[in-house]
């Protein structure tokens, strides 16, 4: 999909193994996600930002912005240029840039990122540090915390 929306209702959508041939959800534009009782299992990989609000597990690399909505419940790694966060994440956080955490969000994983906001209320679980020594999640048996 490129700059477009991708809405799903009910149902599971299943892809536990990525390869280098491009296993999982790749997408070269925007692209917002939204999950109505659906839950997405893989990665997705991103050129352009992406949002996502729903139920996900996996992997999420994206090569521009990153978006957990707040009815978000992310049991993932996450590595994007800007990370926002209203909803939940299991998982580590890697954002060259910004990651923004708003009041709405709980965060149980390390986070590594340049610029790190956190809203008055938001819980973040684990290890704050910068970019030093950080890559990109691994897409193949990478496990989230």
């Amino acid at each position: 999909a490129s700059g477009a929306t991708l809405n799903l209702t009910g149902g599971t959508i299943a892809n536990n193994s990525a390869s280098a041939a491009g296993g999982g959800l790749c997408i070269l534009g925007g692209c917002t996600v939204t999950l109505d009782g659906t839950q997405i299992t893989g990665n997705i990989t991103a050129q352009g930002s992406i949002r996502i609000d729903g139920t996900f597990s996996g992997i999420v690399f994206s090569e521009s912005d990153v978006v957990v909505g707040e009815t978000g419940n992310i049991k993932a790694n996450i590595f994007g240029a800007n990370v926002t966060v209203a909803g939940k994440i299991e998982g580590n956080i890697v954002a060259k840039g910004t990651l923004e955490v708003l009041a709405s969000s709980v965060i149980t994983g390390d986070v590594r990122c340049e610029k790190l906001t956190v809203e008055t209320g938001a819980v973040l679980r684990g290890n704050v540090g910068g970019l030093e020594d950080a890559a990109a999640p691994q897409l193949e048996g990478a496990e989230t915390k």
